[in-house]
């Protein structure tokens, strides 16, 4: 009998090849766990860069991220593991004041670019019983998500959580979710729902002046994504009201 369940949430320009994986655990071990994904489309590292001007696609997320839990909420406890701009969308959803009524047992944050008062929130409301950060010490997209706090994105998977039990790896982005990071790190916290130990923070990989200008990059480089992405957006808006003001009666 299924008492359990795992929702599974991707990031960004990426449909998970690691939840592929870690259902593909789940599975051999037979383990008596209901497994669902949270699927969006429509959010490339162009789009999260302009996603606070784009609240259907959020929207998308939350819709589907809601379903999976209703679909789940009669079992006994519930696992949720987010990576990368998963993070920041299930985090952001579990933290609104409508949602008030969400729980889950674990929440596993992944390379997370989520902000440090989400989560908070999220335990202070006792809407997750435990929130576990694994962070990875060469995980350069962290320093872009710390460039770009006006997105509301934080580097909270460089500096760890106040709040959170905080891990720390000598790994990159994708690394500290890959297969064999997740069997020996991940599938443990699913299978007994105890708060692991905490790794205190070694301080960053990167030297302080190798951490600033890899910042500088990353700034002009979400300018120009930025930029970018809203020319087109607008070019194909204009486009769109030009063919409809041709056709109108």
């Amino acid at each position: 009998m299924i008492r359990h369940a795992v929702i599974l949430v991707h990031g960004a320009n990426s449909f998970g090849q690691w939840a592929n994986d870690l259902e593909g655990a789940l599975d051999e071990d037979d383990w008596d766990i209901q497994v669902i994904r949270v699927r969006y489309d429509g959010v490339s590292i162009a789009g999260a860069s302009l996603w606070s001007y784009r609240p259907g696609a959020f929207a998308e997320i939350e819709g589907a991220f809601l379903k999976a839990h209703k679909a789940v909420e009669s079992l006994d406890s519930t696992t949720v593991i987010a990576h990368s701009f998963g993070t920041y969308a299930v985090t952001r959803v579990m933290a609104r004041k409508k949602n008030r009524y969400l729980r889950v047992r674990t929440l596993i944050l992944v390379a997370s670019i989520a902000k440090p008062g989400r989560v908070s929130h999220i335990l202070k409301e006792r809407r997750a019983d435990i929130v576990i950060n694994d962070s990875g010490r060469r995980d350069w997209v962290c320093l872009w998500a710390g460039a770009a706090k006006w997105w509301q994105y934080h580097p909270s998977g460089t500096f760890g959580f106040a709040d959170a039990t905080n891990r720390y790896f000598d790994k990159g982005h994708d690394e500290v979710i890959e297969d064999a990071h997740a069997r020996e790190f991940i599938l443990p916290l699913i299978e007994k729902p105890e708060t692991p130990k905490a790794s205190p923070f070694p301080g960053p990989y990167y030297s302080q002046w190798s951490f600033e200008w890899r910042r500088v990059v990353a700034t002009i480089g979400w300018f120009f994504i930025g930029s970018v992405a809203g020319s087109s957006l607008y070019v194909l808006y204009s486009a769109a009201r030009w063919v409809m003001n041709l056709f109108a009666v």
